[in-house]
């Protein structure tokens, strides 16, 4: 099935049969399954046996189970949960085991580092570009911690480049944006405001649906602040306290995220949507908060003083209990028990039925996740009416089709949560 020496596009679809692969699953009301040859309950079965090696090895245990499946399954496990390519680095290390599978998991280490070794590319010379221009953007996420925080930055899949640039400054990174050969994309009102910017004619859909491919569809993804409202009618976190406080490890034009703000980010992103908190995000968080708690950098007070203070620490206790079940010894008791006594009754029960195996939410959601953060009827009035009338529905023909996607789900059972945001993709 797999081998090193098979060209890159072995594996790669015509767009013809990528979209009807995504017309079937919307039709199934199930938008976000699109392997119809795949079981779900075997899916959720590989997710558990990767969750059980992921333990194993940021924990330090010696002899991590081996990881040897039916390779089909194991393919769209490794690819939905984003952590193929840390996999096959594992595996390539001799720290885990993959017998007949471990060629596949090769395959996407291969072609992440390819990608990666591109994005960072792009990332440096915009930021380079910013630097001259007296903008200097904050690098988030999967391309600070990429470089930082992960084995090699090819072990970390990304799809698009995230930076914040505060909103006085937007203009002025627009021209620097335009200058460099990228077109203005959709605009999602936020908060936070964000904007896409592509390159000229970027593939429009993935390569495979097999793993991330090197050439998949990327763009710049710029936001005006760091903060993020939960769900279509819930609350707003305010980060108003973050700052880039230390250069970007490829090029220091750009800046990053210090403690305690960078954990918080990320907690507060693995928090807002179930439909994205795989565990590759969890993964991300394990490693920030065990790497920058063994250095010292990490302090735990302030961290709990930063989620006070910008009104996330109830809403992050998703992401906290399940990076903590996922990696035992990760976050202080003390943390995760002043996070759950904020949470209602019904979203303790919701999120501690979870797993981090099966938090990832890509088939039927359920009735308790869909107002998880709009615990007040004010609030659920308000998230409903955000729904009939989306934000991200700019003309009729957006709204037509975001109702055709409803429709579907409704005649399935399967309704989504809400009108996925694109901020919260890994």
């Amino acid at each position: 099935m797999y081998a090193q020496d098979l060209p890159l596009d072995a594996f790669d679809l015509a767009p013809e049969t990528v979209r009807a692969r995504f017309v079937w699953a919307e039709r199934q009301g199930v938008p976000r399954w699109l392997w119809p040859e795949v079981q779900p309950g075997d899916w959720i079965a590989t997710l558990t046996r990767i969750e059980a090696i992921l333990r194993a090895v940021l924990t330090g245990e010696e002899a991590p189970p081996e990881l040897d499946c039916d390779p089909a399954t194991l393919e769209v496990a490794a690819y939905t949960s984003g952590t193929g390519p840390l996999l096959g680095s594992w595996l390539e290390q001799g720290r885990i085991a993959a017998g007949s599978c471990a060629p596949l998991l090769a395959f996407h280490l291969r072609h992440n580092r390819l990608r990666m070794q591109r994005l960072t590319a792009h990332a440096a010379s915009l930021s380079r570009a910013f630097g001259v221009a007296g903008t200097a953007p904050v690098i988030v996420k999967g391309m600070h911690t990429a470089h930082a925080y992960f084995p090699e930055p090819g072990t970390r899949p990304v799809s698009d480049i995230d930076m914040v640039i505060t909103a006085d400054r937007l203009p002025e990174a627009e021209r620097v944006l335009q200058d460099q050969g990228y077109a203005p994309g959709e605009i999602v009102l936020g908060p936070p405001r964000q904007q896409e910017w592509r390159a000229a004619a970027p593939p429009q859909l993935p390569r495979t649906l097999r793993f991330v491919h090197h050439d998949d569809p990327w763009a710049i993804d710029v936001q005006s602040s760091f903060d993020r409202r939960f769900a279509s009618g819930g609350a707003t976190v305010r980060m108003g306290g973050a700052a880039g406080e230390a250069p970007w490890p490829v090029d220091g034009s750009a800046r990053v995220l210090g403690q305690p703000w960078l954990l918080l980010y990320l907690a507060v992103h693995a928090s807002n949507g179930f439909e994205t908190l795989n565990l590759l995000r969890l993964t991300e968080m394990a490693l920030v908060a065990r790497t920058d708690s063994a250095a010292g950098r990490l302090d735990w007070d302030a961290f709990m003083a930063a989620a006070q203070g910008s009104d996330a620490l109830a809403l992050i206790y998703p992401s906290l209990f399940l990076c903590e079940a996922l990696a035992p010894g990760t976050i202080p008791g003390e943390v995760r028990q002043a996070s759950r006594r904020g949470v209602s009754p019904s979203a303790r029960r919701f999120v501690e039925g979870l797993s981090p195996a099966t938090a990832h939410r890509l088939l039927r959601p359920s009735r308790a996740e869909k107002f998880l953060w709009s615990p007040s009827p004010a609030a659920r009035r308000a998230q409903i009416l955000r729904e009939l009338l989306p934000r991200e529905a700019r003309s009729l023909g957006d709204l037509a089709r975001i109702y055709h996607r409803r429709a579907w789900g409704l005649a399935r059972g399967t309704l989504p949560r809400s009108t996925p945001q694109r901020g919260n993709r890994t």
